[in-house]
């Protein structure tokens, strides 16, 4: 059952998400299926396998010009060395002994792995590429929310942002964080209306329906709040994301 252990293998592959781990995987299995020196060339690095151990390097000498050996029927010898490519950008190199008799039934078999493996490296470069877009979209957002953070503790007014449902939500700058306590997660017309809140809700009710001009239903709302002796002023704007007021 000559083709048995590249089932196994394939699946081996299919879990690696670095093309480092990939060509270790590869050149260990070739290694010792074909019991010979091999070699896996990926770009300018090679994995060599020898006496089980995988050792990394860059691309030079015999190796590196046996890569460039190609053929379109397939693998190539460069005397008792098989060259079996695996997509355009690399091969995998089997040194045999002098004279082995089964060289090119070992080279055939691993030779049908070449289009799985130039497959795996393609998308391992995709996810790669992909995942090192997102880390930078998100080392960009972090950048921006405390930028905004920055920007809103620098504030001298409290700004506190609510849902529409009057939920407050966790923007508030650091002034209204003084003035007002950590208010986040409850309801505004609680926060601006403690004694009497009822009046404030159905006028916040009012607003978020959005049934009038902003201007007139938040004209309803407090303007007013005393707090630990203090006379805080109140006024609203709105928040439109995508056209709609949210």
């Amino acid at each position: 059952m000559a083709t048995d252990w590249r089932l196994p293998l394939s699946a081996h592959l299919a879990q690696q998400l670095d093309v480092n781990g990939l060509a270790h995987e590869l050149v260990s299995r070739i290694g010792a299926r074909a019991e010979a020196p091999a070699w896996v060339v990926l770009g300018d690095e090679c994995w060599a396998w020898a006496d089980g151990e995988v050792a990394r390097g860059p691309l030079d000498g015999d190796v590196a010009r046996r890569a460039a050996l190609r053929s379109d029927d397939g693998p190539v010898f460069d005397g008792d060395v098989a060259v079996i490519p695996i997509g355009a950008r690399g091969s995998v190199q089997i040194g045999f002994e002098p004279g082995r008799p089964d060289r090119e039934s070992v080279t055939a078999d691993v030779a049908e792995l070449g289009p799985l493996v130039a497959s795996l490296v393609d998308g391992v470069e995709m996810y790669q590429a992909l995942d090192l877009v997102v880390q930078q979209e998100m080392t960009a957002a972090v950048l921006r929310e405390e930028h905004i953070k920055l920007l809103m503790d620098s504030m001298t007014d409290g700004l506190v942002v609510c849902a529409l449902d009057g939920t407050v939500t966790g923007t508030q700058s650091r002034a209204a964080r003084d003035l007002l306590g950590d208010c986040e997660g409850a309801k505004i017309w609680d926060v601006l209306a403690p004694d009497d809140p009822a009046m404030t809700r159905l006028a916040y009710e009012q607003v978020a329906e959005n049934l009038l001009p902003f201007e007139v239903s938040a004209s309803l709302l407090p303007t007013e709040l005393e707090r630990d002796d203090r006379v805080l002023r109140m006024s609203y704007g709105e928040v439109v994301e995508g056209g709609e007021f949210v």
